[in-house]
Formats: structure tokens, C-alpha cells, sequence
């Protein structure tokens, strides 16, 4: 009997990461009887929060934004309705975003607000501070609504009563002005981002879905529904807490099974740049002097500069390969050409910025691919004599790189063939 496994990972992570938490489950035996599938989560939330929004009136051609707000991570997402019925397909219209902005971080700042308030106290120690952030974790940060009128009730078993730092009968109260101002900086930089997503969106944004634990807190929905254009809807979907597995079954059901209904993102918005190093001939006209070296090989002046093969807000469709050509050469007497080493790069910068034709030290290495030649016929690797009298092995090949909800798989292709997967190794 064949399994199918989901893993669901944070879109903001690095493939590294992602990678590395797929070999993880490789390694703990998953996938050994069937396969694993790799799932973005907010993806993954967006398809369940359409699947369970009609009653709010949205139709083909909509543009929401996901916000999936959980315990570590926030991440946004913005898509536009592509089909609703019989299937749901989706279109991503701004490059996502988001941070390491989660609740454990209010978490992490009402601590701290406690350690101010109460180390002096007789009687304070980590069993009064566990018991405090439990009540914290499990009532108040779920409930606080941001009304600065309503005060909170801690308890801090085990310390006298205390007017000065407003402690009576075991408990301590914490005005909802205190609260809300505890709230405020992770609220804000959530803001940040959604209000990044509305902005860089190619369309106008109809409403905003809250998903994930922190994405049910009623402060933040207010916060949000007051921040951002009337006309944007703040909705909190049924069930969003668990909206991540449940949209991951979604879509993986519908890939395997034809009764049920299949969610796809179509295409989605590249959120880095990404090249390699090409070498080409100089031209005088375009290129920096000061950057040229002499081949012995072409026996003419050649130069380093940057091929991106994909830029940042490029529309990148789903399972439809990116091809990109290299070509490299090796002297015969350096023995066989068995393997080849390339190196991907990729740069972050505003959408509307250019990357730069030069390698400088904002580009940052993304992966090696270590395409293996042992597939290839040796003979029909040609054998070339260079410019400098020397025989080379000379070999053009192509990478197609074709990009999923949350990992990337590349292929070799020599002489219009498909030569098998190719090893990534991600910085």
C-alpha cells in the first residue's frame, strides 16, 4: 500500500531549511513506502480559507491577501482567483513576504514585562513565572480584544499582597492600557507586512484572511480592520487554526484522487533574484575595463558578469521548467569530464530595482547543483582544440529548474534529452 506524507513548511524559510526538514523525515523513515510531498503553508491556508468563503461574495478575479500568524513565523501571501468551480486554481500577485514576528515573541515580551514588574518581590521564582505565562498563554493573549478599559487578572501564587505593584490575593492585574501596549510592536510590524502585500499587489486587494493560532486573536483582527482601507474585509475563516493541514489534504487529495476537488497555484511571483556567473567575450562598449582577463583558450579578452535567469516579481509558472544554458570546457589531459560543478546565486532587492551586471558582495550564493555526467555517452562529449594548441572537452548543456509550492527540482538535458535529476547542495 502506497502512503502519501505532507509536510507543510513556512514560505519565508530558505530552501535550505526546507530541504533539510525533508531529508529529516527521509531519515525517520517517511516516504519509504510512498512518496512526500512539500507544501508552502500559507499555500496551503489560502486554499482552505477560499474553499470555506463563500458566503463573503468573493469571485474569479478577487485578490486576498493569506496571512498565516503563528507561534514563530508570519508569513503573507497575496492571490488572485483564477477559478472557484469545479476546482480552485489561484494566481499569486505580489511577491511574498514576512518575518519571525509570531506570538512567542509577545510571549517572550510579557516575560520580560513580569521579570520588571516582580524580580524584587519576596517570593517570585519560575514556578510563580510558569504559572503566570500559562494563564497568559491559554486565556489572555487568546482573548485580549485590545480594549484598554478592561484590566487582566494574572496569578502569581505564592506573593503577598502588594499595592505598589498591584498585586492582591495572589494575582496580578495588568491594566488593558499596559496589555495593549505589550501587543503593539509585534502588531505593528505585522501591519508592516500586510500593508507591504496591498501595496506591491498587481491588484487591488478585496479582503484579508487571518489563519494560524495568532491569526485568531480578536486584538489582532481589530488592530488590523482599523489600519488598513475600509473597503478591505478582516476575516478570521472557520477552522483557521488548523488551516494549514486542512488545505494541505486539500490539495494533495486532488492531486491524487479524481473525486475530490483539486486546488492549484498556477504561477507565483519570484521573491528574489536569482543568476550565475557567466563568462562571455568582452566588448569595450559595455563592459569595465578592469574587469577583463585574456583567455588562452578563445585567445581573446573574456569578462565575468551576472546572467539572472530569474528576477524578482517574475511570474514563474507552476511545473514549467526554467532552462538555463551553460557551457564549460576542461583540458583532456586533466582526465575524464565526469562530473560538473555550478553555482546559483541570488539577490534580494526592491522589486524595482535592477540586479547588477557585476558579482558584488551582495549577492549571496543559493546552491551548488552537481549534475552527473556518468549518464552520457563519453564519446558524445566533443573534444575541441583551443586557441592555446591544447585539446579540451566541451560540453553545452542545459539545467531546467522547475519550482513547486515549496521546492525546486532540476534536471540535466544534453543534446535535447533528459538526463535525469540533478544533486543540490543549498548554502
Amino acid at each position: 500500500m502506497s502512503l502519501e506524507f505532507i509536510l507543510t513548511v513556512p514560505a519565508m524559510w530558505p530552501d535550505k531549511a526546507k530541504m533539510t526538514t525533508l531529508h529529516c523525515a527521509e531519515k525517520a523513515g517517511f516516504g519509504g513506502n510512498g512518496t512526500i510531498r512539500l507544501i508552502s503553508e500559507p499555500e496551503a491556508a489560502a486554499m482552505h480559507a477560499l474553499n470555506v468563503s463563500n458566503p463573503h461574495g468573493l469571485e474569479v478575479g478577487d485578490t486576498v491577501v493569506l496571512c498565516d500568524a503563528g507561534g514563530g513565523t508570519v508569513d503573507l501571501i497575496t492571490f488572485s482567483i483564477v477559478e472557484r468551480e469545479p476546482n480552485l486554481r489561484l494566481k499569486e500577485e505580489a511577491s511574498g513576504d514576512g518575518s519571525l514576528c509570531g506570538s512567542t515573541f509577545l510571549n517572550r515580551l510579557f516575560e520580560r514585562f513580569l521579570e520588571s514588574r516582580l524580580s524584587s518581590v519576596p517570593g517570585w521564582g519560575r514556578d510563580t513565572l510558569d504559572e503566570a505565562m500559562q494563564r497568559f498563554e491559554m486565556v489572555i493573549k487568546r482573548t485580549f480584544c485590545g480594549d484598554v478599559t478592561q484590566d487582566s487578572m494574572i496569578p502569581v501564587p505564592g506573593i503577598a499582597d502588594d499595592s505598589a505593584a498591584h498585586i492582591h490575593r495572589g494575582r496580578l492585574r495588568v491594566s488593558g492600557q499596559e496589555m495593549a501596549d505589550l501587543f503593539k510592536p509585534i502588531l505593528e510590524e505585522i501591519h508592516h507586512f500586510v500593508d507591504n502585500q496591498v501595496k506591491t499587489s498587481k491588484k487591488r486587494v478585496k479582503a484579508l484572511f487571518l489563519v494560524g493560532g495568532f491569526g485568531q486573536s480578536p486584538y489582532l483582527r481589530r488592530y488590523l480592520r482599523d489600519a488598513l482601507p475600509q473597503d478591505m474585509e478582516v476575516l478570521a475563516p472557520v477552522d483557521g487554526w488548523t488551516a494549514v493541514v486542512r488545505g494541505a489534504l486539500m490539495k494533495s487529495l486532488g492531486e491524487i484522487s479524481p473525486l475530490a476537488t483539486k486546488a492549484l497555484v498556477e504561477s507565483r511571483v519570484a521573491r528574489k533574484h536569482y543568476g550565475m556567473i557567466y563568462q562571455t567575450k568582452y566588448e569595450k562598449d559595455i563592459h569595465d575595463r578592469k574587469k577583463r582577463y585574456w583567455s588562452d583558450f578563445h585567445r581573446h579578452y573574456r569578462i565575468q558578469v551576472m546572467e539572472w535567469f530569474i528576477q524578482k516579481g517574475d511570474e514563474i509558472k507552476e511545473a514549467e521548467p526554467i532552462k538555463t544554458t551553460w557551457h564549460q570546457h576542461r583540458l583532456l589531459s586533466d582526465g575524464n569530464f565526469d562530473s560538473i560543478h555550478v553555482t546559483l546565486y541570488e539577490l534580494d532587492t526592491p522589486v524595482e530595482k535592477k540586479p547588477p551586471l557585476y558579482f558584488d558582495r551582495r549577492i549571496k550564493k543559493h546552491a551548488v547543483l552537481n549534475p552527473n555526467l556518468d549518464a552520457i555517452e563519453k564519446a558524445r562529449i566533443p573534444v575541441r582544440l583551443g586557441q592555446d594548441d591544447e585539446e579540451h572537452y566541451e560540453v553545452h548543456f542545459q539545467i531546467h529548474a522547475t519550482y513547486f509550492s515549496a521546492h525546486c527540482e532540476y534536471a540535466l538535458w544534453y543534446e535535447g534529452k533528459d538526463h535525469g535529476s540533478v544533486r543540490v547542495d543549498y548554502a
